[in-house]
């Protein structure tokens, strides 16, 4: 009979101390305890850790417990809900510069330590990881900035300031970049284990708190009430079709590939709980891509009103003013620090799908194709 461990991480606040600020958020430990309910009902043997108690050294020496006691064909699963931050990539594997933390209570555990931990587990064992966190669209990716002005009274975004995650790296500098030369870079840690990342948006969104709850995992919990899905891009999916544009969550997975465990019931401890791969409801999500056949069979003017729709554009025609539009995601993404905005990528999209084709971000802003009939005909011209 195989094992199935789950630990389970919510902050509420963190360590004024070390980060300068207790980073209020209000629903991270009802994720955890609700989580811990689900783990309990699939048959998990569930540890939590909430505030002061979810320390680093805590959060890794659970880890590491499991990595020693699970065997193949064990299933644990982390479940995060918390702020997400960055620190700068001191050991050269990230092409940004930065590496992206969980912030834990007394500090930030960082992705390399995250990427090395799962290293540590055996051939076989089946991890799961749901992040309820900012900006965590690939193994907790976090690109900090204040909380978006737009947000409903009540609501925050569970992401670390920029002013406040500079300051607690110029702080502790010392003890982060000897973590990170204590530690192989993410991409270099050779991981054994089957890792699948369900995320509570994609790298360039933030997670919100309803103060209750994060938006992610109350879908999740929804879709989870009415029946446990078969494939985890097939769980994804039920959660985001839930969801807002705007906090569209990822699937992730990294480690040796597993098709059995990608495509088996959620949460069944079980391996053998799998079924034929089904196709999924199309992802809604506002990353870039490559073309596909289906953009090629796609008339020029459905292409365009799709890749507005999915930068959160309701109902685009061809005669709206998209200029404004653009303006105003821009303005939004700037204040949260977004490194690739939805105009970036809109317009990568709209470059992949016509490579001939010349234009600029600035023109998309300033209105020089202030309609979708106007960026159609510059394709067709």
């Amino acid at each position: 009979m195989k094992q199935g461990l789950s630990l389970h991480i919510g902050l509420n606040v963190i360590d004024p101390t070390h980060y300068g600020d207790n980073g209020q958020l209000y629903g991270c430990i009802n994720d955890a305890k609700d989580m811990v309910k689900l783990a309990k009902k699939r048959g998990f043997t569930p540890t939590l850790l909430t505030d002061d108690k979810a320390t680093a050294k805590t959060v890794i020496s659970q880890i590491k417990a499991a990595a020693k006691t699970l065997k193949t064909g064990d299933f644990f699963l982390v479940t995060y809900s918390g702020h997400g931050s960055q620190v700068p990539d001191m050991n050269g594997d990230k092409d940004d510069r930065m590496d992206e933390t969980w912030c834990l209570y007394d500090r930030m555990l960082v992705d390399d330590e995250l990427a090395q931990l799962w290293a540590g587990f055996k051939t076989g064992v089946r991890i799961l990881v749901l992040s309820d966190s900012c900006h965590s669209g690939t193994v907790v990716r976090a690109f900090p900035a204040p909380a978006s002005p737009r947000l409903p009274r009540g609501q925050k975004a569970r992401l670390l300031p920029t002013a406040i995650a500079k300051a607690t790296y110029k702080r502790n500098q010392t003890s982060y970049d000897l973590i990170q030369a204590g530690t192989k870079g993410a991409g270099k840690s050779v991981i054994k284990a089957s890792v699948i990342l369900i995320s509570g948006c994609q790298d360039t969104q933030v997670s919100i708190d309803d103060g209750t709850n994060g938006v992610f995992t109350r879908n999740l919990k929804a879709v989870l009430s009415r029946s446990f899905p078969l494939g985890y891009k097939r769980l994804r999916d039920l959660i985001a079709a839930r969801m807002d544009r705007s906090q569209s969550p990822n699937y992730y997975p990294v480690g040796t590939s597993d098709p059995a465990f990608a495509r088996q019931e959620v949460f069944s401890i079980s391996p053998d709980a799998t079924a034929a791969p089904t196709r999924p409801p199309r992802a809604r999500t506002t990353t870039t891509r490559e073309p596909t056949a289906r953009d090629a069979e796609e008339t020029t003017e459905a292409f365009v009103l799709r890749q507005l729709r999915g930068t959160g554009y309701h109902q685009p025609r061809l005669d709206s003013d998209i200029s404004t539009w653009f303006r105003e995601i821009e303005r939004v993404d700037d204040a949260l620090a977004l490194p690739l905005t939805r105009t970036d990528a809109f317009l990568l999209r709209y470059l992949n799908r016509f490579p001939g084709v010349v234009l600029g971000k600035s023109e998309l802003i300033s209105g020089v194709y202030p309609t979708p009939q106007h960026l159609v005909n510059l394709a067709n011209s």
